[in-house]
């Protein structure tokens, strides 16, 4: 039964996709309106988008949903700041909840292979957690798998503020260009 709950959430999200592009309820919320509606919060809408990306990306959402958000409404550098604070403060909600709230509990979900970095993280957390950030971006799984590591806490959020900030770059320097090729 266990085996089949993956392929069964993931055909409902699916399915949940289509019936909302089916019924035009996608078509009610463009792009453009979005951005429109986040300019008109001034600050606020920068705040939202922070909170979103902090308490939605541990649940799932991803984080590239908000790099195109604030790819498309702020200036690059705003832009820039608002995705690399969202990929941070996710990155720390989830290494908390790992290390603080439920380590037991994540501990045994952590597959094995993720422990030969055990070491590493040891010897140089900042330049481990970095390299790895280049090719994870703000992955919550990976964010759980530090928390649970022995990578001292200051070296985690430098080495993700590091290894996060070429997708950033690339990110909302193409989000504009990504988004008008799904929308058109």
């Amino acid at each position: 039964m266990r085996r089949l709950l993956k392929p069964v959430l993931a055909l409902a999200v699916l399915g949940g996709g289509i019936a909302a592009w089916q019924s035009g309820l996608l078509d009610q919320v463009s792009p453009t309106e979005l951005s429109e509606r986040l300019l008109s919060w001034g600050i606020w809408g920068g705040v939202a988008v922070l909170a979103g990306w902090t308490l939605l990306q541990p649940f799932g959402v991803s984080g590239w949903i908000w790099v195109m958000a604030a790819a498309i409404t702020w200036s690059p550098p705003s832009a820039m700041a608002i995705t690399l604070g969202g990929s941070l403060l996710s990155a720390v909600v989830c290494f908390g909840f790992a290390r603080y709230v439920a380590r037991d509990w994540v501990a045994t979900r952590i597959p094995k292979r993720f422990m030969r970095y055990e070491e590493r993280l040891q010897r140089n957390g900042f330049l481990t957690t970095a390299g790895i950030r280049v090719f994870m971006f703000s992955s919550p799984p990976l964010s759980l798998a530090m928390g649970v590591s022995s990578v001292r806490f200051r070296d985690y959020v430098l080495g993700t503020a590091l290894g996060n900030v070429p997708q950033v770059i690339v990110g909302v320097l193409l989000g504009e260009r990504i988004m008008e090729w799904f929308v058109s």
